[in-house]
């Protein structure tokens, strides 16, 4: 890592950290225990377009670029879930959501992996091999699209160097996916190194609702969260943000 030192005439320049100083940070977010952090969804932002007329509105499709975050400081049993989705919320239908996923801790227990999901209608899981290999600053191409005119089957991709994932999920008449998503998911997270040394970025967002493009919107956005948890996102609504430990860090050393 660096350290970029900011001046108040405007200038900057950039340090490099020894060693000892991030040993120093990963045993300092050990110590800061964080009881209150539930199992579940943290931090997310949300967007139902048309909430008068939803069974009218479902959407075709929803890319964006994933940006691969830093492993955490400690790893111990956390799980963390990082995605875009698109899930039904209408009344009477099965909840389920479209998802190209990230994960720390369920592909394997020491690096990231990526895989496609259709969770969960009638509690049954359906996903995609995953791969592995991902590296901090990766960019990995994700998809949720209709397969046709009709949305009663959709593709869930994701792809980086050659490696993919590839799920067709027939959602068949029963599901109406008026409801999209940018999320962390998070299970066994009791310390706030557990959580990524760096931000996660979700860029290039695009959706399509009926087959024609509607820029995004996330009206409704999670506050912040423990271990200084915070979402952000651009004016645009294409970009989206979100830290945790990597927070307290920048705050700590002005890591970049």
């Amino acid at each position: 890592h660096t350290l970029r030192i900011h001046y108040f005439n405007g200038t900057s320049r950039f340090v490099d950290v020894p060693v000892d100083c991030e040993t120093q940070v990963a045993a300092s977010l050990d110590r800061i225990r964080q009881p209150h952090l539930e199992d579940g969804w943290l931090d997310y932002a949300s967007w139902e377009p048309d909430k008068q007329d939803a069974e009218q509105v479902p959407f075709t499709r929803f890319d964006a670029t994933y940006v691969v975050p830093p492993k955490p400081h400690n790893i111990k049993d956390q799980i963390l879930f990082y995605f875009i989705g698109l899930q039904n919320l209408i009344y009477g239908q099965k909840t389920a959501i479209l998802q190209p996923v990230l994960d720390f801790g369920q592909t394997s227990e020491s690096e990231w992996g990526m895989s496609s999901w259709f969770c969960c209608p009638a509690g049954v899981v359906t996903h995609s091999e995953p791969y592995t290999g991902l590296s901090a600053g990766d960019q990995v191409a994700t998809s949720i699209a209709a397969v046709g005119d009709s949305p009663s089957k959709y593709r869930v991709t994701s792809s980086f160097q050659g490696k993919a994932s590839n799920l067709i999920a027939d959602t068949s008449t029963d599901y109406t996916f008026n409801w999209a998503c940018a999320t962390l998911e998070t299970y066994g997270v009791e310390r706030c190194g557990e959580f990524p040394s760096g931000p996660m970025s979700f860029l290039n967002m695009s959706t399509d609702i009926r087959g024609k493009n509607f820029p995004p919107q996330w009206p409704q956005t999670t506050a912040p969260t423990g271990c200084g948890g915070e979402l952000t996102k651009d004016k645009d609504n294409t970009r989206i943000v979100i830290s945790h430990a990597s927070s307290i860090t920048r705050d700590m050393y002005k890591l970049e």
